[in-house]
C-alpha cells in the first residue's frame, strides 16, 4: 500500500490541571482539596503526559488514560472554570484556540487520539498480513475518534467540515487495505471492483468536506480528488475484466472507456497512475478492436452503476467506551468527591430552608410584635424605644444626599437616546417608525419623573427627622405598669425565639443528609428527606401559634386600658415618645424608599440601555413615502 496520509497531533500549552481543580474544590465544595491530594497529582501527571506524547502504543495509552479520567470530571466539577489552549497543526499555519470548557478539552483529546492512531497505522505499514490487519484497525478507530469529536460538547469549537473530511480519509485508507488484500488473493473481479468503488466514494466524500474546511491544505484536497478518480477508474477497469470473463464484450468496452476517461482527469498523476493509464489505454484498444472485428456487441455510452462493497466502519478503541479501571487508567479519580450537581442541590435546599423559617416563624413573629407595639399606650411604650446607631444614621444620610446620582444617570441615557434618534432619522436610515421610540422615551421619562418625585419626598421626609432625638441614648425610667411590662417581656421573648430558630437552622444544615443519601442510595431526589428534615422547626411553629393567641389577649387588654388613659396624652413623656416614634416612622420610610429606589433605578437603567442598544444595533431607514 502507498504511504498512509497521517493527521498531525495538535499542540497544547502546559496546564497544571491538578492545581486548578484543587482551587475549585476549595472554593466551591464542601470538601477540602487536601483530601484529594493524590488524585490531583495523578490527573496533573496524566495531563502532562499528553502535552508531548510520543508516537507509540505508550503514547496512545497515555492519551486514552487521560481521556477516560477527564470525561469523568464533568460529572464532578463546573465545566466552565478552567481555560484550555490548543493549537491547530493541520493547515499551513499553526494557530491557537482558547476556551473555558471541559468539552473543548475533551474534543481536542479525542482529535489527538484519532491523530495518534493514524500515525500508528503509518508505522504498521510493512506490507505483511499482520501489518495490514493492524493498519486497518487503527484507521477505523481513528475514523471513530474523529466521528466522536462531533458528538461531544466541545464540537462547536471544531471545524465540522475538517473533522468529516478526516473521518472519510481514514475510512478510505482502511477500505483500500481490503481492496489490496482482495486483489492479492485473486477474488472475483466484480468484488474487487465494488471494493475499489467504495474506496473512491470515501475519498470523494473527504474531498467534498475538505473544500468547505477552513484548515485542510489545498494539496490535500488534490490528493483526495485524484485518489477518488483513481479508484473509480480501478473499479471500472476491474468490472470490465468481469464482463470479459462473462463474454459480454460490449459492456467490457463501455467500462474501459469510462475508466480511461476518469483516469485522464487526474491532475497530479504519479507513476502508479501513469502506468495504470497506459494499461487501460492498451486494454481498451485491444477490446475495441476485438469487439469491432469479432464480437460485434453493442457498446452502451453509460454502463450500469455499480453497488459499492463497504467493508469498514468507524469505531473507537474499546477503552474509550468504558469507565476507568485498572486495565486502562487505574481507579476512578475523585471517587469520593461529590458531583457539583449535589452541591448545587444543597445550596438550593439551604435557601429553601431559610425561606421556610422566614415565612413560617420569623415574619409571623415580627408581624405579631409590630401589632403589639402599635397597641401599647404611648405613655408606656418607652420600654420598646431603641436609639438608631449614629453610624447607621450617617450612612442613611449619605444615601439621601446621593439620591440624584441615579436619576441623573437615567436622564443622561435618555438624552443620548434622543440624540441617537435624531441622528438616525436625519440620516434617512430608519426602518422603524419614530413614534415607536418616542413612545418608549415618553414612558422612560414618565417613570423617571415618578422616581424623582419619590426621591424628593424621601429627601423632604429625611429633613424633618430629629437626628439628635433618634440617635442619643434614651434615659427615661422603665414603666411600672404590669401589663406593659408583660408586653415588653413578650416582645423580648419573641426575638429570642427568632434568634434561637436561626441558630438552630445554622446547626441543622441539609448538606450532610444529602451526602448520606447520595452515597447510600445514589439518589438525586431529596424532596422527601427535606420535608423530614424541616421537622426541627416544629417547636418554633407551635410557639408562633401560641403567640398569636397571646397577642390577641394582650392587645384587647391594652385597648381597654388605653380608653381609661385619655388624660395622659399631654404628659411630657407621652410627647417625647410621640416625637420619637414620628421621627422613627419617617426614618423607616426613608430607608424603605432608599432600598426600593436602588432596585427601581437599576430596572430603569436596564430598560433605557436596552432601548439605546436597540437603536445602536439596528439599521435605520426613513418611513415609506
Amino acid at each position: 500500500m502507498a504511504s498512509v496520509l497521517c493527521v498531525p497531533l495538535k499542540k497544547t500549552l502546559h496546564l497544571d490541571l491538578g492545581k486548578h481543580l484543587g482551587e475549585l474544590i476549595d472554593q466551591g465544595f464542601y470538601q477540602s482539596s487536601s483530601s484529594f491530594e493524590q488524585d490531583l497529582k495523578t490527573i496533573t501527571q496524566l495531563r502532562e503526559a499528553i502535552e508531548t506524547p510520543e508516537v507509540s502504543e505508550k503514547g496512545l495509552n497515555g492519551l486514552i488514560q487521560y481521556y477516560t479520567q477527564f470525561v469523568q470530571l464533568k460529572n464532578k466539577f463546573p465545566v466552565d472554570q478552567i481555560e484550555f489552549t490548543w493549537f491547530e497543526t493541520l493547515g499551513l499555519k499553526s494557530y491557537g484556540k482558547k476556551a473555558c470548557s471541559f468539552g473543548f478539552e475533551e474534543a481536542n483529546i479525542l482529535f489527538n487520539i484519532g491523530s495518534m492512531l493514524s500515525l500508528l497505522a503509518a508505522e504498521a505499514n510493512d506490507t505483511s498480513l499482520a501489518g495490514y490487519k493492524k493498519m486497518c484497525l487503527y484507521l477505523q478507530q481513528s475514523a471513530g475518534c474523529f466521528e466522536r469529536v462531533l458528538e461531544c460538547d466541545g464540537h462547536v469549537e471544531q471545524d465540522t467540515a475538517t473533522i468529516l473530511a478526516l473521518e472519510n480519509l481514514m475510512l478510505a485508507q482502511a477500505q483500500e487495505i481490503y481492496w489490496i488484500q482482495a486483489a492479492a488473493k485473486n477474488h472475483k473481479q466484480s468484488l474487487i471492483s465494488r471494493l475499489a468503488l467504495q474506496v473512491g466514494f470515501y475519498y470523494r466524500a473527504a474531498k467534498q468536506h475538505a473544500e468547505r474546511s477552513q484548515i485542510i491544505r489545498g494539496d490535500w484536497e488534490t490528493i483526495f480528488k485524484d485518489k477518488a478518480l483513481y479508484f473509480e477508474a480501478v473499479s471500472d477497469y476491474r468490472q470490465s475484466i468481469a464482463y470479459d470473463e462473462k463474454e459480454e464484450h460490449g459492456l467490457r468496452v463501455s467500462y474501459l472507456r469510462r475508466a480511461f476517461s476518469t483516469i485522464n482527469t487526474i491532475i497530479d498523476r504519479d507513476d502508479r497512475a501513469l502506468t495504470f493509464q497506459e494499461k487501460i489505454n492498451a486494454t481498451l484498444k485491444q477490446a475495441e478492436r476485438d469487439n469491432d472485428l469479432i464480437y460485434l456487441m453493442p457498446v452502451v455510452p453509460n454502463p450500469p452503476i455499480l453497488k459499492p462493497a463497504r467493508m469498514v466502519t468507524a469505531c473507537i478503541p474499546a477503552e474509550l467506551g468504558s469507565s476507568p479501571n485498572e486495565e486502562n487508567s487505574g481507579v476512578t479519580l475523585f471517587r469520593d468527591l461529590l458531583p457539583v450537581s449535589i452541591m448545587e442541590n444543597a445550596q438550593a435546599f439551604s435557601r429553601r430552608q431559610s425561606q421556610y423559617i422566614d415565612q413560617h416563624v420569623t415574619e409571623p413573629l415580627k408581624t405579631l410584635t409590630r401589632l403589639l407595639r402599635e397597641s401599647l399606650p404611648m405613655t408606656k411604650a418607652i420600654d420598646d424605644l431603641k436609639p438608631v446607631p449614629i453610624e447607621e444614621f450617617n450612612d442613611c444620610e449619605k444615601s439621601v444626599q446621593g439620591l440624584s446620582r441615579n436619576s441623573d444617570q437615567v436622564e443622561a441615557i435618555i438624552q443620548e437616546i434622543k440624540i441617537k434618534l435624531e441622528e438616525n432619522f436625519h440620516s434617512g436610515e430608519s426602518q422603524l417608525s419614530k413614534s415607536d421610540f418616542q413612545e418608549k422615551v415618553r414612558k422612560l421619562k414618565l417613570y423617571l419623573g415618578q422616581g424623582r418625585a419619590i426621591d424628593k419626598e424621601t429627601t423632604e421626609s429625611f429633613s424633618v427627622i430629629d437626628k439628635y432625638l433618634l440617635t442619643k441614648p434614651i434615659k427615661l425610667p422603665s414603666s411600672n405598669d404590669p401589663l406593659v411590662r408583660d408586653a415588653a417581656a413578650t416582645i423580648k421573648r419573641r426575638y429570642e425565639v427568632i434568634n434561637e430558630i436561626r441558630s438552630t437552622s445554622e446547626s441543622h444544615p441539609f448538606l450532610p443528609l444529602i451526602i448520606s443519601a447520595y452515597k447510600q442510595e445514589g439518589t438525586t431526589n431529596f424532596e422527601n428527606a427535606f420535608q423530614e428534615h424541616l421537622k426541627f422547626c416544629d417547636d418554633a411553629l407551635r410557639t408562633v401559634q401560641i403567640e398569636k393567641q397571646n397577642n390577641k389577649k394582650l392587645i384587647s387588654m391594652l385597648k381597654v386600658k388605653q380608653e381609661d388613659a385619655e388624660d395622659a396624652r399631654l404628659d411630657p413623656v407621652h410627647l417625647y415618645i410621640q416625637d420619637f416614634n414620628y421621627s422613627m416612622r419617617l426614618y423607616e420610610d426613608v430607608k424603605e424608599n432608599l432600598k426600593g429606589g436602588v432596585n427601581f433605578y437599576q430596572d430603569l437603567m436596564r430598560s433605557a440601555n436596552a432601548i439605546l442598544n436597540e437603536i445602536r444595533e439596528k439599521s435605520f431607514t426613513g418611513p415609506e413615502a
